[in-house]
Formats: C-alpha cells, sequence, structure tokens
C-alpha cells in the first residue's frame, strides 16, 4: 500500500464579523505566503474580508505550527468553533 502526505496551509482565525459578533474562520493560505507571524499578519489584513477585526490567529503550515497568541484566544476559538447548537 503507498503512503502519502497531506500537506496543509491552514490560518485558524478568532475575530470580530461586521456585525459585531464574535466569529471563526479557517483559510487556506496560498503557496507564496512564508510561514511566519508577520506574512501570515500581512496577508489576513488584506484578504480577511470576512472580518471586521482579526483578535488573533493560529496556523499549521506545511510542518510548521504557529501557536495563538494566548491560551485564552486559543480556548475562545475553540468554544466558538465547537459549540452545540442549542
Amino acid at each position: 500500500m503507498g503512503r502519502y502526505t497531506v500537506v496543509t496551509r491552514d490560518v485558524f482565525v478568532l475575530g470580530r464579523g461586521w456585525y459585531g459578533q464574535e466569529m471563526t474562520y479557517t483559510y487556506t493560505l496560498p503557496q507564496d505566503i512564508l510561514p511566519t507571524r508577520e506574512a501570515i499578519q500581512d496577508y489576513l489584513g488584506a484578504h480577511a474580508g470576512d472580518f471586521q477585526s482579526i483578535t488573533d490567529f493560529a496556523a499549521s503550515i506545511d510542518e510548521v505550527e504557529i501557536p495563538f497568541g494566548t491560551e485564552e484566544n486559543e480556548w475562545r476559538y475553540t468554544d466558538i468553533t465547537f459549540r452545540e447548537e442549542e
């Protein structure tokens, strides 16, 4: 059986939507964006039109992991992304 590698270039964003609601979204970065916090922040500033403002982000790019800036933001991202519908 053959082996294959899955390469991800995902950015997990926590921020405020245009109506003030806290929200999350996952973006897939183009190949030409470097896996650094500064390069990703620049990219999001120009391409994250779903957000009024970005609170924080984490990324998984190739084999590089960039964590959320704070543990609290990581928990907020998880709570919002995986909240149960009532």
